[in-house]
């Protein structure tokens, strides 16, 4: 019995232990993915806004040195101008276009220059950054400087900043993953021995109780059991322990009565209301010479002279 039915709630438990740790994993993953999403994002957003500022002033400290060499060229030797510019564009890869603009109104471009800067002298494009420089000789403006920087490098360093931060994160999940999956391991590993100690337990007091009732059914009164209070088998073992000792006082009482009768020498015959006889005793088998498995169940009728005594009455 123990062993058809402990079971089932052992594998129940392992089941709804198992279905309790995979939510509890799902959603531990779930908020692990949203918080480093949050995390790579952030730190994305600061790194991108880093790396432009350092773009911008990097770009701003090249324009500043073009501007000196453009003042220390004259106004009219445009091809000197154009020179400069050409070999500048050169000479830096992400400098994609010059336009010097003179007050006269007169410009000298090298490379591609798309946009102008009016408002401020800096203008932001996915792809370009266009700005604006003056060129100044002996505290006069004799120019402003146009300039386009392809931001081509500034995504690459962007995107591999970004690439690196998923990679740790998801070197990170997949250790955390690995000590939270042993930790589980462990733990389902503890509450089934634990599970297993309390179903061998219990198992045993119902063998114990098992071997009782079948002693008791030899007429075996054997020992007690043990009562351990607090359980419903506790309950059941006292229960048991007062019916064996009932049973028990019901039947030396029983033998005491079949000795007796016994160890009379006239015939005693015991039967139901019915006339059934369930009970006779050794005298009415040497009486009457029948053996107790012709008796025993039969009617007193078939022993009893009714021609002359009638019928027995109850």
């Amino acid at each position: 019995m123990a062993r058809r039915i402990l079971p089932r709630y052992l594998i129940l438990v392992a089941i709804l232990t198992t279905v309790v740790i995979g939510l509890m994993l799902s959603i531990f993953y779930g908020q692990y993915r949203w918080l480093a999403a949050g995390i790579v994002g952030a730190s994305v957003g600061q790194h991108d806004t880093s790396l432009a500022a350092s773009f911008e002033r990097r770009a701003r400290g090249q324009l500043h040195r073009i501007a000196d060499s453009l003042s220390a060229a004259e106004p009219n030797d445009l091809t000197l101008i154009r020179s400069l510019l050409d070999r500048e564009i050169t000479s830096n890869e992400n400098l994609t276009g010059l336009r010097l603009v003179l007050p006269d109104g007169l410009q000298v471009q090298s490379g591609l220059v798309v946009e102008q800067p009016t408002d401020s002298d800096t203008i932001w494009r996915t792809e370009q950054l266009y700005m604006s420089y003056p060129v100044v000789r002996e505290e006069s403006e004799i120019g402003v400087l146009i300039s386009s920087f392809s931001l081509s490098t500034l995504a690459e360093e962007s995107a591999a900043f970004e690439e690196r931060l998923v990679a740790q994160g998801t070197e990170s999940r997949h250790v955390s993953f690995f000590w939270i999956g042993a930790a589980t391991l462990v733990t389902l590993g503890l509450c089934g021995f634990g599970i297993w100690i309390v179903t061998r337990a219990q198992a045993e007091r119902i063998r114990k109780l098992k071997r009782q009732a079948e002693k008791l059914r030899d007429a075996d009164y054997g020992e007690p059991l043990q009562v351990l209070r607090g359980d419903l088998l506790g309950d059941l073992a006292e229960v048991f322990n007062d019916m064996r000792d009932k049973l028990q006082s019901t039947t030396i009482s029983r033998d005491y009565v079949d000795c007796v009768l016994s160890s009379m020498n006239e015939a005693i015959i015991i039967t139901s209301a019915d006339g059934t006889i369930t009970r006779i005793n050794d005298a009415t088998f040497r009486m009457l010479e029948y053996s107790e498995d012709e008796l025993i169940g039969s009617h007193v009728d078939n022993i009893v002279d009714t021609r002359k005594g009638g019928p027995l009455e109850a």
